[in-house]
């Protein structure tokens, strides 16, 4: 009986995860209507996504804008600029740029390397030529 009981006890609690670990689902776009905003149903799907992702991942604020053709469609602030004070963030909140600068900084180097406008494999110094690197003297 106490195998039993400990086999069902097993059992339930893996049914109980199972329904727990499950993605929720997005909004319903139907129930936007496209002739007021065509990117209704998008600012809900991102608004719930990054609700979600902020949820689960620990980030404690972000900021987010929505381009189309070159117009601003929407901008919002999720969480927090300062949490420690309860500074909520905002469209307009600067951000430290943190480690996202080398992404950027590689990506624009290779769009320049596909346009050929710069070699890859040619010595820095051809297009920085002040450029210099500082012996280390430990």
């Amino acid at each position: 009986m106490k195998r039993l009981y400990i086999t069902l006890t097993l059992l339930i609690s893996l049914i109980i995860q199972t329904a727990c670990s499950t993605t929720p689902s997005p909004p319903v776009k139907s129930s936007f209507s496209t002739q007021t905003d065509k990117h209704a149903y998008l600012k809900e799907y991102i608004s719930w996504l990054i609700t979600k992702e902020m949820k689960d991942n620990k980030i404690t604020g972000l900021s987010i804008a929505l381009v189309d053709n070159q117009q601003l469609v929407w901008a919002k602030g999720f969480g927090y600029a300062d949490k420690h004070n309860k500074i909520a963030a905002q469209p307009h909140t600067i951000y430290r740029a943190g480690s996202i600068s080398k992404l950027m900084t590689s990506t624009a180097a290779m769009q320049l390397v596909e346009s050929g406008d710069l070699a890859l494999d040619a010595p820095l110094t051809d297009y920085l030529p002040k450029f210099n690197i500082l012996p280390n003297f430990n």
